[in-house]
């Protein structure tokens, strides 16, 4: 049986390697046309030695600029393995998901979700 709210998922980073320290931001997600409750959530995989750090940027458009807005928590400060993780931004039209390696080891792979509702 369909939901009454429906999720959408985006597919942000598939199979992704990360060495120590190396910081990477998703593409730009348009959230305008997006029917949302203001439910934000990643799923993650993450293989290798690494830790690391989910934060989410808001941009006023596609082309930003895309900053981390003030008093923000991150979604992660330093993961490893498989979870779902509950997010609440702020209102933005545009978001993007940046992945930080902790300085712990190198991520072998990394693949990542984001759910809106």
């Amino acid at each position: 049986m369909k939901g009454l709210r429906p999720i959408s998922t985006i597919r942000l980073f598939t199979a992704e390697a990360f060495t120590q320290t190396q910081v990477k931001e998703s593409v730009a997600v348009d959230l305008r046309e997006i029917d949302q409750s203001h439910v934000f959530a990643v799923s993650y995989v993450e293989a290798g030695a690494g830790t690391l750090k989910l934060e989410y940027l808001a941009g006023p458009t596609q082309d930003g600029p895309f900053v981390e807005p003030t008093g923000a928590s991150d979604i992660v400060a330093a993961t490893s393995g498989t979870n779902n993780v509950a997010f609440s931004p702020i209102l933005t039209p545009w978001m993007k998901i940046r992945v930080t390696e902790n300085n712990v080891g190198i991520i072998s792979s990394f693949d990542l979700w984001l759910h809106v509702q």
